[in-house]
């Protein structure tokens, strides 16, 4: 009896152990076209993108570029990036992802109207963690993205 109780209950540990969550993914590369986002979370593309369901969203900006801005509670209110710019206001261009800075952590809403290759940035995400970024191509219609988590 104890040997079919046993057999009978290992399918139940088994699948217990197999739905434990798994941490998230601590860095990735993302390719974003017009209105799609990242989930930093997971790593994924969502799309449509948009302030309510993405950490960073990709959207036209008027001309032929892409404009990326972070997600936030509600559209006027975004969380905080960095980009990294010069005293003149000049987005700093960075030779790869390990350039970019981790500090000092965001505490400005700065959309990146014109996303273009080798730029960088710091973000808060949605569960409060951070994540630094780092364009590796970007044309009108799409922006690849190097990313990985950073420790406070």
């Amino acid at each position: 009896m104890r040997s079919l109780t046993c057999l009978l209950l290992a399918p139940l540990f088994s699948l217990a152990c197999d739905s434990e969550a798994t941490p998230p993914p601590d860095a990735g590369t993302v390719v974003l076209a017009h209105d799609e986002g990242v989930d930093f979370a997971t790593g994924t593309t969502v799309t449509p993108g948009t302030h309510s369901n993405t950490d960073l969203y990709a959207s036209t900006n008027g001309d032929s570029g892409m404009k990326l801005t972070t997600g936030g509670p509600t559209i006027i209110e975004n969380r905080p990036i960095s980009w990294f710019k010069t005293g003149g206001g000049i987005a700093t261009e960075f030779p790869d992802l390990a350039s970019v800075p981790v500090t000092p952590l965001p505490t400005a809403v700065d959309a990146m109207l014109h996303a273009k290759n080798s730029l960088g940035f710091l973000l808060e995400t949605a569960d409060g963690d951070y994540v630094r970024g780092w364009i590796s191509s970007a044309t009108s219609s799409s922006v690849t993205i190097e990313w990985e988590r950073v420790a406070e």
